[in-house]
């Protein structure tokens, strides 16, 4: 291992090795202060203890939305290190546990076995005091971009915990070509409209998750929307529900407050086997649509009639 501190007489092999590289912590100690608005700070035990390390971008705000940087944890010494994590205000974070625990990845786009929904991923914003799944000591690449005014972090399991990966309301201009630019009511209104489908296999955010129907939680922005589109058991495979947008069993969520808030979805349909292993609690959501809240203009002259 690169960049590492060994200690030989230490209880397991986690305490074993340590990263070299760090910005202070002590093992026991709760951080309390925090990284800066355009870091994440990744930290080797949970609860945001032990040694530290900043991912940082810089310049932020002179910067589009598509602003990312990409680093291979194991070349700091932090190759199965990240136990919790605190991003600053103004970026988010994706950790990717490589398959079979190699040292590198080539995805570093993104977009295959490091892509948001996979098992093996978290992509979030804000702060995790620890982390579940696949990724859990196990996190391997980093990836810190900048956060966006509206997204929808959608996770596998209940009360926004486990593998999770972000939907935007402007996703087809986002990543689609000869799209209207996002901004005017008719946009806001669309939202992302019909791309955040499993089965659309140019849509390279979700897969895995939309596909099994899997996912049970999201966190929604302030006065964001996301309509689930739920297939059950019962669901007719006709003509008219030949898309999965076309379901008669839809529900949405919304956010009314001024502050992030974390959603449960409104039922578990059924449990499962499926090629992902046993999974209780799939919630049959193969399909979403995040747009803000459109509110038409308010009439400023009184009815005095009334």
């Amino acid at each position: 291992m690169k960049n590492v501190l060994v200690y030989a007489d230490a209880e397991n092999e986690d305490d074993m090795y340590r990263p070299m590289c760090n910005v202070g912590g002590i093992l026991d100690q709760v951080d309390t202060e925090g990284p800066s608005d355009e870091c994440c700070r990744v930290y080797e035990q949970e609860n945001f203890m032990g040694r530290r390390y900043d991912f940082c971008l810089y310049g932020v705000d002179d910067h589009g939305d598509d602003y990312t940087k990409y680093w291979q944890a194991d070349t700091y010494g932090w190759h199965n290190e990240i136990n919790s994590y605190h991003c600053g205000r103004k970026v988010g974070i994706r950790l990717c546990a490589h398959p079979n625990d190699t040292s590198t990845t080539s995805d570093k786009a993104a977009v295959n076995e490091c892509r948001g929904g996979n098992d093996n991923v978290i992509e979030d914003f804000d702060r995790k005091p620890f982390i579940e799944g696949e990724v859990v000591d196990q996190a391997d690449s980093v990836w810190i971009f900048k956060k966006p005014r509206h997204f929808a972090v959608i996770y596998e399991m209940p009360n926004c915990q486990g593998p999770s990966w972000i939907a935007y309301p402007n996703a087809r201009q986002r990543y689609l070509q000869g799209i209207p630019s996002y901004g005017t009511a008719s946009t806001v209104f669309e939202g992302s409209w019909d791309f955040y489908d499993g089965s659309n296999k140019f849509n390279p955010e979700g897969i895995a998750q939309l596909n099994q129907a899997s996912s049970e939680s999201v966190r929604l922005t302030p006065r964001l929307e996301m309509e689930l589109f739920v297939t059950t058991r019962s669901t007719v495979m006709d003509d008219d529900h030949a898309s999965f947008f076309a379901r008669e069993n839809a529900y949405t969520l919304r956010n009314f407050e001024n502050r992030v808030i974390c959603h449960e979805y409104p039922t578990v349909w059924y449990q499962e086997t499926t090629e992902r292993g046993e999974r209780t609690g799939i919630s049959g959501v193969y399909a979403i649509k995040v747009r803000q809240m459109y509110m038409p203009p308010e009439e400023t002259t009184p009815d005095e009639d009334l």
